[in-house]
């Protein structure tokens, strides 16, 4: 018998979600830029399974997408220090290791049709407790806004596709939309 408690989400971006307790993340110190927001969850999406979707649940109009640096980003490695990841609570009195996982967030750029990610400030999840926190990286290897190039080199094939679906099948206009 499934115990677990369901939470109905209002959410700008997706309209009203039904979520478990295991999805609500909590954010002690907040997100930078999101100070005020302690409370999000977690939102998989069917279509898009390498990508997150970090939904408030204290503001609906707030969503950040997420994705996993090492699936973008070869030889991705950040270096955390402990007292950064303090509030994940990784201490346990038996030894027992947490499932910790890293996400960094994606942000798309209008004006530059491309997607970038901040990989100076990943985000560090505990699921064991869903607690999680924000760091930012001291070394400055690297960029708040670094281009995802194999996933804007797959937007341009994308749009493409499209338009070449659409001339060859006689409609006489093509509008490529991704």
């Amino acid at each position: 018998m499934n115990t677990t408690n369901k939470i109905r989400v209002t959410s700008a971006r997706f309209g009203e979600v039904e979520i478990s307790e295991e999805q609500v993340i909590n954010f002690p110190s907040g997100i930078a830029g999101f100070d005020m927001l302690k409370t999000w969850c977690l939102l998989h999406l069917e279509d898009a399974p390498d990508y997150n979707w970090l939904q408030s649940l204290d503001e609906p109009g707030i969503a950040l997408l997420l994705a996993d640096p090492d699936q973008l980003f070869q030889g991705y490695v950040a270096d955390v220090r402990e007292e950064q990841v303090g509030e994940l609570k990784l201490a346990d009195d038996e030894g027992v290791v947490p499932s910790l996982v890293m996400r960094v967030v994606l942000k798309w750029d209008e004006q530059k049709r491309r997607f970038f990610a901040n990989l100076r400030a990943p985000i560090i999840f505990n699921l064991d407790n869903r607690l999680a926190v924000q760091v930012i990286l001291q070394k400055a290897d690297y960029s708040m806004f670094e281009e995802i190039k194999t996933l804007n080199e797959g937007l341009e094939e994308a749009k493409e596709q499209t338009a070449d679906a659409l001339m060859s099948s006689g409609e006489g206009h093509a509008e490529a939309r991704i």
